[in-house]
């Protein structure tokens, strides 16, 4: 199989196909959680091309992971995770802005809350990570607009621990605990997006 490409290696040995399970469709036998055997049963209907520039990929090459800081395990991070945004999606025009570093496990954790939203509409909740807010503007619908995954914790990890620290740590001014919808009016008084 790995000479007819369905393996990026010769030395993986069957055990690992989630390079097969990326373009086709699979009917999977398990032994309890393991996989023991799987037919491809077809190819995937929707496989996206989602080149990304050299010049960005050698960019992030050496980056700490922006949401836990380590350098393993580093993968090119597109921040919308709709792939929605045909300038995003043209290697002429996409910019360094337009993804993050992030390890392949928060890579993957991503990919889980972005297949949910777009089934749901519903951005992720950052409260589940213990931030006093959802999202940065409130707004936790996405609107299926290229921009609406903006906000989103997500979408641009450094900019919303960035902004929420910041308005954490001034709260505009004032020296008071701070409501979620504070944080809000603050946010929207302190970014330009």
């Amino acid at each position: 199989m790995a000479e007819k490409g369905f393996f990026p290696k010769n030395n993986t040995n069957g055990r690992d196909i989630r390079f097969v399970k990326r373009k086709y469709e699979l009917e999977i036998v398990k032994r309890g959680t393991k996989e023991i055997k799987f037919r491809i049963v077809g190819k995937k209907a929707m496989l996206l091309s989602r080149p990304i520039q050299k010049k960005i990929k050698d960019y992030f090459k050496n980056k700490r992971c922006v949401m836990t800081g380590t350098r393993s395990d580093i993968e090119v991070d597109h921040k919308n995770g709709r792939y929605n945004d045909s300038r995003v999606l043209n290697v002429k025009s996409q910019t360094i802005d337009d993804f993050q570093a992030l390890t392949k496990v928060v890579n993957n954790i991503k990919r889980e809350h972005c297949r949910k939203c777009i089934s749901t509409n519903k951005k992720f909740d950052a409260k589940e990570l213990g931030y006093l807010i959802s999202t940065l503007d409130g707004n936790l619908i996405h609107d299926n607009t290229p921009s609406g995954c903006k906000g989103c914790f997500f979408y641009d990890i450094v900019y919303f621990k960035k902004k929420y620290n910041e308005i954490i740590s001034t709260y505009c001014g004032k020296k008071q605990e701070i409501s979620e919808q504070d944080f809000y009016e603050c946010f929207s008084k302190s970014h330009n997006y």
